[in-house]
């Protein structure tokens, strides 16, 4: 008989006389253009694990022991499935142990061990178990799909792929089509984990051709295809499938295959379609999730007040979905508006505390307000989550940027050797961060390390010649270093890109002084007044 199924979500395994398979989950996508990382959730298929082979695996040797120590074995498998049954799983672990000390040759005994270990959260004990089964028993389907499972729990991704190609291999006359089918889902969320997607389009074909018809099989087979670059080759299919269900998933691929083929226009008329149907059938999770995929469609095309609006339809129409505020939040942002974006981004936040993008967006709109305190303690959240040595590039890039909120808030509270300090360790992490080195070279201008100042404010003008704040600290740094001659060059700099720079007048009449140039440093002191620098008359009539 075929087992009950339960959804990936729940947590019990639950045991039956064969394997019970968890259905994957699949997921979609989210982008933006600053703050937000693409997110593909890829389902991987992790199921439920009964014990016991199917169709009554032998136990090889039962015939070669002796009638008592065979009962014997009998007796330890049959206590370690009572065990197992009732969530006893270290009394069921020795159990099986025993009967394997009796006889190692017994499938049923390193099939249950493997389920204990596995209920235990010993995986790597779990996966010797069943690759023992694997191993003594390679024609039986069942080793090898839980040693794939385990595998893949192990996150030992190729390896599961290709143990669950043996289970399917070894699928005949033993496992059901229901199994199989199973075996294929596993065997394509591995494949896409390792982004084999060709292949993995491929076994949900063959899934498809055990149970036609399936909207979910076809589902993912149209967003393996996409995933691959020709989501082209099953969008007809893909098409056909948005007339027969409600999913909205399915429209949303199809307006990513038109978007991946460079049609915007009927991406968009196929969104703007599915959320009209979405609105009849007032589905507002769809609704939501529909409005955030033309928000970010419209983002791309520069359409920012539209895909505000968007983001705002979704917020609405779903108010617990943290992806909605978050985008709603960050679309004020791209217009200029932090302070409309806070809000959003509070929700987002409170509904999502551990997402390190939406505390950094929430870190930065902060930061925009001038609410430096603020920016600071959400920045140290960020830090305290992406505490690991393995990081992606992406979450260092969010890290760096955490601690330099955070080195700022040390500079707006006056302590500018440890911002100083703060902002190198941003540098080591961001070399190209033109910012960073114009903040780090502030810091060390205010604690009077002017030969360092210089150093910062040299390589931020370097990444950023257009770096005016760099360039103007640039000019004071070498001033006060006494290196006027320098500080000169930079101040005509500044003038070359803004000739109304009245500051920047004075400042080079103030270094052409220093050098003893007084015809020159007259002429830009007077330039300086004319444009209606106060101290700059003073200097002229002290000196002229």
């Amino acid at each position: 008989m075929i087992s009950q199924c339960k959804t990936f979500a729940e947590t019990k395994l639950w045991q039956r006389h064969v394997l019970c398979h968890r259905k994957n989950c699949s997921g979609g996508t989210l982008m933006a253009r600053k703050y937000i990382k693409r997110l593909l959730i890829i389902s991987v298929g992790f199921i439920g694990l009964g014990f016991g082979l199917a169709q009554g695996t032998p136990l090889s040797t039962s015939q070669e022991l002796s009638g008592e120590v065979s009962a014997a074995v009998t007796d330890w498998i049959n206590k370690g499935k009572v065990y197992l049954s009732g969530g006893q799983f270290e009394a069921a672990r020795e159990s099986f142990e025993e009967a394997i000390a009796l006889n190692y040759k017994s499938s049923e005994a390193h099939f249950g061990l493997g389920l204990a270990e596995y209920e235990r959260g010993d995986y790597p004990a779990a996966l010797f178990a069943f690759s023992e089964v694997a191993r003594l028993y390679p024609e039986f389907f069942d080793g090898h799909f839980n040693k794939a499972i385990t595998l893949s729990k192990l996150r030992r991704f190729d390896e599961a792929a290709e143990t669950f190609a043996t289970a399917i291999e070894e699928a005949d006359p033993e496992a059901s089509d229901e199994q199989k089918i199973d075996a294929y889902l596993g065997y394509a969320g591995m494949l896409k984990r390792i982004e084999r997607f060709a292949d993995a389009a491929e076994a949900y074909n063959n899934a498809l051709e055990l149970r036609p018809g399936d909207t979910e099989l076809a589902y993912r087979k149209g967003e393996a295809l996409y995933l691959d670059g020709n989501g082209l080759e099953g969008l007809a299919d893909l098409i056909e499938l948005e007339t027969q269900t409600s999913d909205y998933r399915v429209s949303a691929l199809i307006s990513d295959i038109y978007i991946q083929n460079e049609q915007t226009d009927y991406a968009l008329h196929a969104l703007e379609r599915s959320l009209r149907k979405a609105q009849g059938a007032a589905d507002s999770k769809a609704e939501s999730f529909l409005s955030m995929k033309l928000g970010l469609l419209q983002t791309s095309l520069g359409q920012d007040e539209e895909a505000m609006a968007s983001f705002g339809r979704a917020a609405a129409a779903d108010p617990s979905s943290w992806e909605a505020h978050y985008h709603y939040g960050i679309s004020f942002l791209a217009l200029g508006q932090p302070e409309s974006a806070l809000g959003s981004l509070q929700q987002a936040q409170a509904l999502n505390p551990d997402s390190p993008e939406v505390n950094l967006a929430l870190a930065s709109t902060y930061d925009a307000v001038g609410m430096t305190n603020e920016a600071a303690q959400i920045s140290q959240i960020i830090v305290d989550l992406l505490d690991s040595d393995e990081l992606s590039a992406l979450e260092q890039d969010e890290l760096a940027t955490a601690k330099f909120f955070l080195a700022k808030a040390d500079f707006m509270q006056g302590d500018f050797e440890t911002a100083m300090d703060k902002f190198e360790d941003v540098i080591a992490a961001k070399p190209d961060d033109s910012i960073a080195y114009t903040w780090a070279g502030l810091a060390a201008y205010t604690l009077e390390k002017y030969q360092t100042a210089i150093k910062f404010n040299e390589a931020a003008v370097a990444i950023d010649p257009e770096n005016i704040e760099a360039k103007v600290n640039l000019g004071s740094s070498y001033y006060k270093a006494t290196d006027y001659e320098n500080a000169a060059i930079v101040y005509q700099l500044l003038i070359k890109a803004n000739p109304n720079d009245a500051e920047s007048f004075y400042n080079l009449g103030l270094s052409l002084l220093a050098q003893n140039k007084p015809e020159q440093a007259k002429e830009a002191l007077t330039k300086a007044s004319e444009l209606g620098f106060t101290a700059a008359s003073q200097t002229l009539a002290q000196y002229f």
